[in-house]
């Protein structure tokens, strides 16, 4: 973590402020001893997928990640929705005004995300997040899978992409390409 945050000074990032390195030290080290705790299965909706499976005819997958602009202190989301025929259904580039603990962030990346989906009238059946403990948080009829960020890069490279932009966007149906080649490239190389 610390070799990440020092390239990014190199190349010219802005560094975080020490709690913030702290904080996410101590969610890293949170997430790390509740993975390791639990010998038998987990209570939780949350499950770590190791493994690929597809997705059932009618069901949808919602992904999730956010990005978290160090200097104008606001947060960025990512999501993508998709089903097991056709690329992405929906994506969404967020913006939301503030700065909150990383763990409030990913819960509100989750939170903003289903709300999105849920106004436009999908039914999510399954969401992937890249924090443990935000998935862990979310309760429901809802499949919540832990996966690495590498397997949610498109929504991650969305909510870099809302960096850019000052309020939020939405594309239904029809998807801009560089989404679209984004979410083919990483269906192909599963």
């Amino acid at each position: 973590m610390l070799w990440g945050e020092r390239n990014g000074v190199i190349r010219g990032h802005h560094p975080k402020t020490a709690s913030r390195i702290l904080e996410s030290a101590e969610l890293w080290l949170l997430e790390f001893k509740s993975l390791h705790q639990h010998v038998g299965p987990s209570i939780s909706s949350c499950s770590t997928s190791l493994s690929w499976s597809p997705l059932g005819l009618t069901e949808l997958k919602l992904k999730v990640d956010t990005v978290v602009n160090d200097s104008d202190k606001n947060v960025r989301i990512g999501a993508v929705i998709r089903d097991s025929n056709s690329p992405v259904w929906s994506a969404a580039a967020i913006v939301l005004k503030g700065f909150y603990s990383l763990y409030l962030t990913e819960c509100l990346a989750l939170g903003e995300d289903t709300s999105f989906a849920l106004q436009h009238n999908f039914v999510i059946s399954k969401v992937e997040s890249d924090s443990k403990n935000a998935s862990s948080a979310l309760s429901g009829g809802v499949i919540c899978h832990h996966i690495s960020r590498s397997k949610i890069m498109v929504t991650h490279n969305l909510a870099r992409f809302a960096l850019v932009i000052n309020s939020s966007s939405g594309w239904l149906y029809e998807v801009p390409s560089y989404v679209s080649s984004t979410v083919l490239a990483a269906l192909i190389f599963k």
